[in-house]
């Protein structure tokens, strides 16, 4: 695996288009607990992922430069959650890449449909950020042993409704 990173990096006749670092064990040691993870170097195409990774992917074959390495190079980090990596992913990258991008194919003159597809991006991005934070949050709520027309029933007394009131609370 010597030189992917110098093949990624390369300004000509690029034959790596992306790297990935995990940090996990390593598959052959199994994902048990207790194991020590470590730093794995992958081009992705046989490891699989269960733990934390740091991607870069080229976009195109122009030279990387310091003036072009945020253009050419798309980076971030994946996890074992998901729907917040995807989330993370369309908010932080492609919403700002496509609000900027000025070239929209045959697109171009129907500024309608451009507005009407990012906002719908948009919604959908706020959709999976309120899945994502719903399978986080852990709420465990208790089986009231009496129905709702007993507790209304015995609302005007202040004693019943006290202690009714305290298992709601």
């Amino acid at each position: 695996r010597s030189g992917h990173i110098e093949k990624f990096a390369a300004n000509a006749n690029v034959s790596v288009k992306k790297l990935f670092f995990f940090y996990q064990t390593k598959e052959e040691d199994g994902a048990g607990e207790g194991k020590p993870a470590s730093l794995i170097f992958t081009l992705g195409d046989h490891d699989g992922l269960h733990g934390s990774c740091l991607y870069f992917i080229r976009s195109g074959n122009r030279p990387i430069t310091t003036s072009t390495l945020d253009t050419e190079v798309f980076c971030g980090q994946l996890d074992n959650n998901l729907l917040r990596n995807l989330q993370e992913t369309l908010s932080s990258l492609y919403l700002p890449v496509l609000k900027a991008d000025q070239k929209w194919g045959d697109l171009s003159g129907d500024q309608v449909t451009i507005t009407n597809f990012l906002h719908g991006l948009e919604k959908f991005i706020g959709v999976v950020k309120d899945a994502a934070a719903s399978l986080e949050d852990n709420v465990e709520l208790d089986k009231v042993s009496r129905n709702l027309r007993e507790l209304l029933e015995t609302a005007p007394n202040p004693t019943k409704f006290s202690q009714d009131h305290d298992i709601v609370d």
